[in-house]
């Protein structure tokens, strides 16, 4: 057992699985400050199931993919306490499309939000499988994609 821990902002240990995960955000979300604030918002998160972990992670690279594009606009990107505070997370992706570039990258996030808009559109799963392994998408991306989804037509488990 390790005794590794991460003190925040309001002096609470961060520790264990919920480290483990805050870490990864941490990574994924890639805006290097106030960290020991967005700390206190990780503790704050009532419950993290791994679906809601697989939630946050997709909204989170959906947030660092879309914030040069921001900050290329002169607007300001949320701080990664901020972004959990606000559950930004539950937002719908298809609002990174505001600042989509007129002809699409086929990376990153405009993937991600092709395949969710597929799904939306009703195709099939197999098709949305194959367009999936065509651009290279992750098996994780890829189960958050189809948890958003589920989520937003609230049809629940995503399995």
């Amino acid at each position: 057992m390790t005794d590794e821990f991460y003190l925040t902002k309001k002096k609470r240990k961060l520790t264990g699985k919920r480290l483990e995960t805050f870490n990864k955000f941490w990574e994924v979300f890639n805006y290097r400050k106030g960290k020991a604030e967005a700390a206190d918002s990780w503790l704050d998160i009532p419950t993290l199931t791994n679906a809601i972990f697989n939630e946050i992670m997709l909204g989170a690279k959906a947030e660092a993919m879309a914030r040069p594009r921001l900050i290329s606009a002169g607007r300001t990107p949320k701080m990664a306490q901020g972004w959990l505070t606000a559950r930004r997370w539950e937002d719908d992706l298809g609002q990174h499309l505001i600042n989509k570039p007129k002809k699409p990258s086929g990376n990153g996030i405009d993937n991600v939000i092709r395949a969710y808009n597929l799904l939306c559109a009703g195709v099939e799963r197999s098709k949305f499988n194959t367009f999936c392994e065509a651009v290279g998408m992750s098996d994780n991306d890829k189960e958050a994609v189809i948890n958003k989804y589920n989520l937003v037509e609230g049809i629940g488990s995503a399995r």
